[in-house]
C-alpha cells in the first residue's frame, strides 16, 4: 500500500497521518471514520521551480521601439523604431546580439513588423498608412521589394499566414486587408474586409486553415 502521506481534516477535527514508509497503524473513531468515507485523496505533485528568466544582452535604443519580431525558424530578430526606421538583427550569438541592416522607406512611426515562415520576406506596417515588403534572403543587404498602400488611415497590425503567400494588414480606418505576396515585386490587395466598428489592432492567421 503507498503510504498517505500527510492527511489533514477540517480545522475543527484535526487528524495528520505522518509516514515515511508502509502505513502500519490506523488510528480512526467514528467520527474520523465518518469524514474519511466521505473523502477523496489524491497526490498533490510539486513541480521543480522553473528558473526566472535571465536576459543575455541588451542594445541601447535612443528612439522609442514599437514592435519586435523574431524569424520562426532563423536566428534574426526585427524591430520598428518611431525613428521610421526597421532594423534587423543576428542572434545567432545571443551574448553578441548585433545590427545587421536598418531600413529605412517609410515616412513615420514603423507600429508593426513581422518575418514570413518559410519565405524571404519581412513586412512591416506604420503610421503613414502603408505597409511594405523587404526581401531579407540576404539580411545584410534587405531591400524592398513592394510599398503598399490602400488603408486610409495608421497601420496598426501585420501578420503572415504561416504557409500561404499571404499577407493580412489591420488599421485604424476600421478594415483588415488580405494581400497576395505570391510574387513579392507585385504583391496587390485581393481583399477588403469591412464591419468593424473601430481601429483594428491586431490581425492572425490561423495555423492550419485559412482563417
Amino acid at each position: 500500500m503507498q503510504p498517505l502521506g500527510n492527511i489533514t481534516l477540517n480545522h475543527q477535527y484535526r487528524l495528520s497521518l505522518l509516514t515515511k514508509g508502509s502505513l502500519s497503524v490506523v488510528l480512526a473513531s467514528k467520527l474520523v471514520l465518518k469524514y474519511l468515507a466521505r473523502r477523496y485523496y489524491c497526490r498533490l505533485h510539486v513541480f521543480p521551480p522553473i528558473s526566472h528568466p535571465t536576459y543575455v544582452v541588451t542594445k541601447q535604443a535612443y528612439t522609442a521601439v514599437l514592435s519586435v519580431a523574431f524569424h520562426p525558424s532563423l536566428h534574426f530578430l526585427t524591430s520598428g523604431f518611431d525613428d521610421r526606421t526597421v532594423r534587423l538583427w543576428d542572434c545567432s550569438i545571443p551574448e553578441n546580439t548585433h545590427q545587421v541592416a536598418e531600413l529605412t522607406g517609410h515616412i513615420t512611426w514603423i507600429t508593426s513588423v513581422a518575418f514570413h515562415p518559410s519565405l524571404s520576406l519581412l513586412a512591416s506596417g506604420s503610421d503613414d498608412t502603408t505597409v511594405r515588403l523587404w526581401n531579407c534572403s540576404d539580411p545584410e543587404n534587405t531591400r524592398e521589394v513592394a510599398n503598399l498602400p490602400g488603408h486610409t488611415n495608421c497601420v496598426r497590425s501585420v501578420a503572415f499566414h504561416p504557409s500561404l503567400p499571404l499577407l493580412a494588414s489591420g488599421s485604424s480606418d476600421r478594415t483588415v486587408r488580405l494581400w497576395d505576396c505570391s510574387n513579392p515585386d507585385e504583391t496587390h490587395q485581393v481583399a477588403i474586409l469591412p464591419g468593424h466598428t473601430g481601429c483594428v489592432k491586431s490581425v492572425a492567421f490561423h495555423q492550419v486553415y485559412l482563417y
